[in-house]
């Protein structure tokens, strides 16, 4: 954790404490979450706060509702339901809130998740689309709408 931010580092450190808790090597991740909805629906899973934007913050109820919604999304988009990862979706969002539930949404749709890395040049992005051939590049327009 980089500290430079000393405003945020204490609120970030302060929710990495607490009990460690031993997890099933088997149980997918997008259903651990799931458990944790089901336990804890009005609990705080996201929290995201951006130098002068609004901060977001959404519960568990409110984040497994979106990622089922865009996972529905991407079932049609990409086809039927595929649990093995045979799919590979390509997302380039910056890290917030709709990156995580764009990843909980292809865990939960079957699929697999290659990361494109907002800031690499067109060339690289290029080059890393064509060599995986993904099904689905999941992006932000430069107006700000998901694509």
């Amino acid at each position: 954790v980089n500290c430079a931010d000393m405003v945020v580092c204490p609120a970030m450190l302060s929710a990495l404490q607490g009990p460690s808790v031993r997890i099933n090597k088997d149980i997918q991740l997008h259903r651990l979450f799931e458990q944790n909805e089901n336990s804890y629906p009005e609990c705080m899973a996201v929290v995201h706060e951006e130098l002068g934007q609004p901060s977001v913050r959404l519960n568990f109820t409110e984040l497994n509702s979106i990622s089922n919604q865009l996972a529905r999304g991407i079932i049609s988009l990409a086809g039927a339901k595929n649990s093995d990862g045979d799919f590979v979706i390509a997302v380039q969002l910056p890290p917030d809130d709709g990156l995580i539930a764009t990843l909980l949404a292809i865990w939960k749709a079957g699929a697999a998740y290659m990361p494109v890395d907002v800031a690499a040049p067109s060339h690289r992005i290029k080059h890393m689309i064509e060599e995986a051939k993904p099904c689905l590049v999941i992006t932000i327009t430069p107006d700000g709408v998901c694509d």
